[in-house]
């Protein structure tokens, strides 16, 4: 998404959907989607994106907020994870924590839409019906994985030896627990 919001930036004029897909090389249905979050994280800058139907999108605000904004995406190692590893490591995290965890951080954290995440999840729920367990989400509070302890260790235990860059993901101040 970051990359996205960058692109449409450097734009001198409004830029289409379809000409954002076209130079991702996606869907206009997954540039939507991506576009669907962007205002939080362009609001934290001072900046609005600008939807003109028949027109085109642009990003406005003042040019220090938009500097401001490209150098933290350039700051930002950006990498979209392939599927297979992303959801490896959703489901590693989500074993790995006793809190309840927002999609929409989950989104941020892994530079995917919701909507993606919210994919991962089913599919990742399939994965854990051999163990009987199951991803539940609380509204407004977030994520968790219900079932029994020690299925979910030896679910975590069957996951290491996926070959996994294990990022450290910052602790989070406020941690919900049921």
């Amino acid at each position: 998404m970051h990359a996205l919001l960058e692109s449409i930036l450097h734009f001198d004029k409004p830029v289409t959907i379809n000409q954002m897909a076209e130079k991702f090389k996606v869907s206009g249905k997954t540039i939507r989607n991506d576009l669907s979050s962007a205002n939080t994280i362009l609001t934290e800058y001072g900046l609005t994106l600008i939807k003109k139907p028949g027109i085109g999108m642009f990003i406005q605000g003042e040019e220090k907020e938009k500097q401001k904004f490209l150098n933290y995406v350039k700051s930002k190692e950006v990498r979209v994870l392939p599927t297979e590893e992303r959801q490896n490591k959703l489901l590693i995290r989500l074993l790995s924590s006793d809190c309840l965890i927002l999609i929409k951080e989950l989104s941020q954290d892994y530079y995917v839409s919701r909507s993606t995440i919210t994919k991962d999840l089913d599919k990742l729920n399939k994965r854990l019906l051999p163990y009987e367990l199951q991803i539940r989400n609380i509204k407004t509070y977030g994520l968790i994985i219900e079932g029994n302890e020690k299925e979910k260790r030896k679910l975590l235990s069957e996951l290491f030896p996926v070959k996994l860059e294990i990022d450290t993901l910052e602790e989070k101040k406020i941690c919900w627990i049921l």
